[in-house]
């Protein structure tokens, strides 16, 4: 554990460089909640999505995840992952369970038990085994995946860098809502923005996923930025 509270060293180019992934083998899900199982909501999340119980749950996630990856699979968790008093235990648990080699994780919104993983760790890399390791990343993380700009964030972003130029937006947080509202939909209509909390993809996306979901979806920039703009994206 580590002695000083939360002073984990974490690579700079994370902050602001990014991410270049050069395979296909990659995958996309947020919001796990995992043993999230709040005794004053009435219906809970884990219910919600189908399952009888937060345990089931837990271990429903488990096997969808499984069902396609593999051990050299790269994946992006966007955020609000485990919940309660053994949040790094469980958390530990589930990527020891499922198949990767490296997983971007993001805290979330839900961060009270982010304490507990940052306690755990010395640095913002998590070995869970010589060939499998975490990076705990912030919640907006810009990555190129075989070329593809994309915009992670744990939150939904209208305009995100590089809009005007093809980039995809990837997001969680809003557990399949954003369709509810009028400017929900409006936003889900327009340009290449796309939800992958569980709730709208109980089964991890992959990379070819996105490319067909977005393939007839135009570019769309709402601010002055253009094809043309010079940035990374």
């Amino acid at each position: 554990m580590s002695s000083g509270r939360h002073s984990i060293s974490i690579d700079p180019e994370l902050l602001f460089k990014p991410i270049k992934i050069n395979t296909s083998n990659v995958l996309w899900q947020g919001c796990w909640h995992l043993a999230h199982d709040p005794v004053h909501w009435d219906v809970p999340i884990w219910k919600t999505r189908g399952y009888n119980s937060a345990e089931e749950h837990f271990h429903g996630l488990i096997n969808n995840w499984n069902s396609v990856a593999n051990d050299e699979t790269i994946g992006f968790s966007l955020g609000d992952s485990a919940f309660g008093n053994k949040a790094f235990d469980n958390l530990k648990f589930f990527l020891e369970s499922i198949k990767f080699k490296t997983i971007y994780l993001m805290s979330g919104n839900h961060s009270a038990s982010w304490t507990q993983i940052l306690d755990g760790l010395d640095s913002n890399i998590w070995r869970i085994a010589d060939d499998k390791h975490v990076i705990l990343v912030p919640n907006y993380l810009e990555a190129f995946v075989c070329g593809q700009p994309i915009v992670n964030s744990h939150y939904p972003i209208l305009g995100q860098n590089g809009a005007a130029r093809g980039s995809w937006m990837l997001h969680a947080h809003v557990h399949g809502n954003l369709g509810k509202s009028e400017i929900g939909k409006l936003y889900q209509s327009r340009g290449k923005n796309k939800e992958v909390s569980v709730e709208v993809a109980p089964i991890p996306l992959s990379f070819k996923d996105l490319q067909e979901y977005f393939k007839d979806r135009e570019n769309f920039a709402p601010d002055h930025h253009t094809a043309s703009t010079q940035n990374p994206f």
